[in-house]
C-alpha cells in the first residue's frame, strides 16, 4: 500500500512541476508543448489513479475474504457453546483446535500488512490473543480471540450481526479492553 501511495505522490509532483514550468514560459511553442505534456501526464495520472483504485479494491477484497474465512473457522471451534469443550486446559479438544488456530494466525499475519488503522490493530490483537490461547490452552483467550475476529468480520464486511464490542472497529468498550490487556499482560509474565 505504501508503494502505491509513493507512486501516486510522484505522479502528482510531476504534474505540478510541469504545470509550474509551463507558467513561466513566454514562448507559445514551448507553452503548447508544455500543455501537451501536462495533458499526457494527466491522462497517465488518470490511468495510475484507476490502477490505484483497482489495487485498493483488490486488497480490501482479499482482507475481507481472509477475515471472513478465519471467523468461520473460529465459529466452528467456539460456536454454539462448543467453546465449553476448551474450559479444561487438558481437554483433548485442544489438540485438534491448535493446528486449526495456528493456520488462522498465519493467514492473518500475512494480511496485517495490508490492513490499516483499527483493522490492523484489531488483527494484531487477534494474533496475540490466539497465540496465548494456543500456548496456554486458555479458554478466556480463545473466547476473546473469537470475539475480536467476529467483530472485525461484522464491521469490516458490513454484516448484519450483533457485535461483542471486542474490537476497536466495533467501539471496544473499557471493560473488554481491560480483559484483553490483562490476558496479554498475564501471558507476558
Amino acid at each position: 500500500m505504501k508503494k502505491v501511495i509513493s507512486v501516486f505522490m510522484i505522479v502528482v509532483i510531476l504534474i505540478i512541476g510541469t504545470f509550474l514550468f509551463s507558467k513561466g514560459e513566454g514562448n507559445t511553442e514551448e507553452a503548447d508543448l508544455n500543455e501537451t505534456l501536462i495533458e499526457e501526464e494527466q491522462r497517465e495520472f488518470g490511468v495510475v489513479e484507476e490502477e490505484l483504485n483497482e489495487v485498493t479494491d483488490s486488497i480490501y477484497s482479499e482482507v475481507s475474504k481472509i477475515v471472513n474465512g478465519v471467523h468461520d473457522v473460529l465459529n466452528k471451534i467456539t460456536g454454539f457453546d462448543s467453546h465449553e469443550r476448551y474450559i479444561d486446559p487438558d481437554s483433548e479438544f485442544w489438540d485438534s483446535a491448535v493446528s486449526r488456530m495456528e493456520t488462522q494466525i498465519r493467514a492473518i499475519e500475512r494480511t496485517i500488512e495490508f490492513a490499516e488503522g483499527d483493522v490492523k490493530a484489531d488483527l494484531e490483537d487477534f494474533v496475540k490473543i490466539t497465540k496465548i490461547a494456543i500456548a496456554n490452552h486458555d479458554h478466556q483467550a480463545l473466547i476473546y480471540s473469537h470475539r475480536i475476529i467476529h467483530d472485525v468480520d461484522t464491521m469490516y464486511n458490513g454484516l448484519n450481526k450483533k457485535v461483542f464490542n471486542a474490537a476497536r472497529l466495533s467501539n471496544r468498550n473499557e471493560e473488554t479492553s481491560t480483559i484483553i490487556q490483562s490476558i496479554i499482560d498475564e501471558a507476558s509474565l
